[in-house]
């Protein structure tokens, strides 16, 4: 089985590192598609929508506009109207003193009568008249002949794909010389300053505008040039010199009608000093262009031609005067960088988001900015691409969530090792290699950080995770390539690496468990605080064998039998895989499945070891201790079911269970025997019912349910678990202490740091190890330790118990020490509640 290209790429690109690999993908996917023209519809209809947001109303008070209507046509009974009429509206208009009159009026033939009337009034030095410029697929319209080139101006309107015009034609050079449109004449007349068309250039085309090298300026004030992919546009002809035009305004200038001029109805002051255009805005006529006003007025989406010429006659204005200069865009590499900003950002936000809920909030607000930003933008003349990033931001959330599906399938999002699934992968490759001739072995450890569920209670899950973090760091440095370290489970890693079975690189196997083992030995340090915490861990390895036969999943059970095997030996423990491991496995999970039908089917039995007073001769009390008679396999020792039920979680029901029955046993021999018996029962509690948060809670409700008082009750606390939750362990006991309830430290001396902490434990008794106890006779060393404890404990007030008493020489020495209480075989075996009761009995 080989590696899918999933598998490949996740493994060599990591997640942080695949927000920027994958935003720059898609942003080089939307800026392929960008020239091809496909988003340039979404860019213009943005572009309307953002012109329809800023409308306001505004007139020029510089222009007039003299509209030839419906209602002039009608008056005048044709069109066009002849010379006559317009000489009689100049002659009226000139009388007023306009600074410069547009005649958006085509006058390159006759139309008498009047002729003659028109030429003398045309021949007025503010007089601008217009012509078509030359279009292969039409036919030129000449100016008025008697016009000088200095005051005509080209009326052409460059329209976009759309139909919609929304760029100015400004200037061009022809082969005849340099034309001008009719808004530049006008504002260049009104202004009274020249234009600075840059250098010339050579004509590659006589049929047509040459292109323009330079910037045109009026004045001092530069005009950007439109080039082919200029904000929203891809591949735009931008022949000449073409701006956008800077829609601001549908009510750009005051109009009047052409009878209220030859009717005289008209003010000085409408004229005077102003720009006056003479135009049609007869819809009859047709000349009518569609305006980015479509967006937001679509009863009437058309601008007369003559009001559009107004238009760009006031932004020519505004411009040179600086109060409100003209739209601009972006530098194509800006355009790029800005559309790539976006992409990015969509990337690292399915990175930094969790849940369907947070990505999608992520990315709507992201949009909204992106909008909001576009808007802004756009008020401040500029106008930026809009579509693009959206497309952008859009496709790299997406991609990004891809491949974050894609990765999260094989890795650990917490560390970026593989999991298990890609662990497995891994393996089953490497097995392919080893079943051909001559192959390199395959070794698997499988490490478990003992005590972990510890961590994540003292500091939480986030201490959790930074431990985890550390341990990969810590085990990366002693692995050498080739190899695999994968998460295969909460606080469990798998290394894969090859090996030779010819030569001695098994024992270097080995030798890297020993050093990940020692290593993972040293305190780390998961708080801000200088507070540093100790694990250990649990090491199987297994070897695939030689035979061919393995599968991944088997050789991963095998390592993963063998750490459990260590873990049963004691801490910091590596373990060899051998035959036996796998049914041993197979034998502690079946024992688990009976253990919960024990539970269920009432097999189990509390059985009471008697408790001597040694200085008073007499019973002292019961140590509660359970027993188990399988249905099958008859007697089974408590060492071989109790860590069982501790690793499956049984312990907890485990040990309530027990307590209530030794409880109301107890309870039972008062009501019966007396209420005044002086018998304290002992009960033991695990470390799972530390970490259970409702410990305190049961133990009072069992007293309550039995009604035994508490000082009746001795709970045992084994010396691991008091130093395993110091802190929490205290506050546990004071709220037992609460109950009446005595306490006492089991397994005394056997742990390592129990005289520090000893005056901490509101304890009663500590109960000495039996392996010390055992050793009484026959080591001196231990005599000295056994004598310490009891003399230090009496010292601070709390009694001794010592259990495991098996000779007469033991007791007779415990008893010269003043040890306070006895237990074990020389007394009694652990007693049925019958056989107990009989030692009541007899006293």
């Amino acid at each position: 089985m080989i590696l899918s290209w999933g598998d490949w790429l996740s493994d060599r690109v990591s997640l942080a590192h695949s927000s920027l690999i994958v935003g720059t993908v898609t942003t080089g996917l939307v800026l392929l598609l960008q020239p091809t023209g496909a988003l340039q519809p979404l860019e213009l209809l943005a572009f309307d929508q953002l012109v329809g947001w800023q409308t306001q109303p505004y007139s020029d008070p510089r222009l007039l506009v003299v509209a030839i209507t419906e209602g002039d046509l009608q008056a005048q009974q044709r069109w066009p109207i002849d010379d006559g009429t317009l000489a009689q509206t100049l002659q009226t208009l000139q009388q007023y003193q306009p600074k410069v009159i547009g005649l958006d009026l085509y006058r390159d033939l006759a139309t008498p009568p009047g002729s003659r009337a028109l030429q003398a009034s045309l021949a007025a030095p503010n007089i601008i008249g217009i012509q078509k410029l030359p279009d292969p697929a039409t036919e030129r319209v000449l100016p008025p002949p008697t016009l000088p080139r200095d005051r005509i101006g080209f009326n052409d309107f460059v329209v976009d794909p759309d139909g919609v015009v929304r760029r100015n034609f400004l200037y061009a050079r022809l082969p005849s010389g340099s034309v001008y449109s009719l808004a530049l004449r006008l504002a260049l007349a009104y202004l009274g300053v020249d234009l600075d068309p840059g250098p010339s250039v050579p004509s590659p085309d006589p049929r047509g505008p040459l292109p323009l090298p330079s910037p045109l300026k009026i004045g001092q004030n530069p005009l950007q040039q439109l080039r082919p992919y200029s904000g929203g546009y891809a591949r735009i002809d931008t022949t000449g010199y073409q701006t956008l035009i800077d829609y601001r305004t549908a009510l750009v200038a005051e109009q009047v009608t052409l009878s209220q001029v030859l009717g005289g109805e008209i003010q000085e002051s409408q004229v005077r000093d102003r720009i006056v255009l003479v135009g049609t805005t007869a819809p009859s006529i047709q000349s009518a262009v569609l305006t980015p006003y479509s967006a937001t007025t679509p009863t009437n989406p058309y601008e007369a031609g003559v009001l559009l010429q107004a238009q760009l006659t006031s932004k020519i204005l505004q411009t040179v005067d600086q109060q409100q200069p003209i739209l601009s865009f972006l530098p194509l590499w800006l355009e790029y960088l800005w559309i790539g900003s976006w992409g990015w950002l969509g990337s690292a936000l399915v990175m930094g988001c969790y849940g369907l809920g947070s990505l999608f909030a992520g990315g709507v607000l992201a949009g909204l900015s992106l909008s909001g930003l576009s808007m802004v933008a756009f008020h401040h003349n500029v106008w930026v691409p809009w579509v693009a990033p959206e497309l952008s931001l859009g496709l790299a959330m997406v991609g990004m969530a891809l491949y974050r599906a894609i990765y999260t399938s094989f890795h650990d999002v917490l560390t970026g090792l593989p999991n298990r699934v890609r662990f497995l992968d891994a393996l089953r490759y490497r097995l392919q290699d080893s079943n051909q001739p001559d192959p390199p072995g395959v070794a698997v450890l499988f490490v478990a950080l003992n005590r972990f569920g510890l961590v994540n209670d003292t500091f939480g899950y986030g201490g959790g995770d930074r431990l985890l973090l550390q341990v990969r760091d810590q085990v990366k440095t002693y692995l050498h390539p080739p190899y695999t370290l994968a998460r295969v489970g909460g606080d469990e890693f798998g290394v894969m690496l090859p090996y030779n079975p010819w030569d001695t690189s098994s024992q270097q196997v080995i030798q890297l468990a020993e050093a990940i083992k020692h290593c993972l030995e040293q305190p780390f340090s998961i708080t801000n605080a200088k507070q540093s915490v100790r694990i250990n861990t649990s090491i199987g390895i297994a070897f695939a064998q030689a035979d061919g036969t393995y599968n991944a999943e088997d050789l991963l059970r095998d390592a993963h039998a063998a750490m459990y095997r260590a873990k049963v030996l004691g801490r910091s423990h590596y373990e060899v895989f051998a035959v036996g491991l796998h049914a041993e496995l197979t034998r502690r999970m079946d024992l688990e499945f009976d253990l919960r039908q024990a539970l269920d089917r009432n097999e189990l039995k509390v059985y009471y070891q008697p408790i001597w007073d040694l200085r008073l001769q007499q019973l002292a009390g019961f140590e509660a201790l359970v027993r188990w008679w399988h249905p099958q396999d008859g007697f089974m020792s408590p060492s071989e079911f109790v860590t069982v039920a501790e690793e499956s979680g049984l312990i907890i029901p485990l040990d309530q269970w027990v307590l209530e029955e030794a409880c109301g046993q107890l309870q039972l021999w008062r009501s019966k025997l007396g209420p005044d018996l002086p018998l304290i029962l002992n009960v033991n509690l695990s470390t799972k019912q530390f970490s259970g948060g409702n410990l305190v809670t049961s133990v009072a409700q069992i007293l309550e349910r039995t009604g035994l008082p508490g000082h009746y009750l001795k709970l045992e606390i084994t010396e691991r678990v008091a130093m395993d939750h110091e802190k929490g362990c205290i506050d546990i006991m004071l709220a037992l202490k609460e109950l009446d309830i005595q306490l006492s430290l089991d397994d005394f001396g056997t742990g390592y740091s129990s005289l520090s902490y000893l005056c901490s434990f509101p304890v009663d008794t500590l109960k000495i190890d039996y392996s010390f106890v055992s050793r009484l006779t026959q080591s001196d060393a231990d005599r000295i330790i056994v004598k310490t404890i009891i003399n230090l404990s009496h010292d601070l007030g709390i009694n001794v118990t010592a259990e495991g008493i098996e000779t007469q020489e033991q007791l007779r020495i415990l008893q010269q020490w003043n040890c306070d209480y006895g237990q074990g075989y020389f007394f009694s075996k652990p007693l049925d509640a019958a056989g107990a009761e009989q030692w009541i009995v007899k006293g």
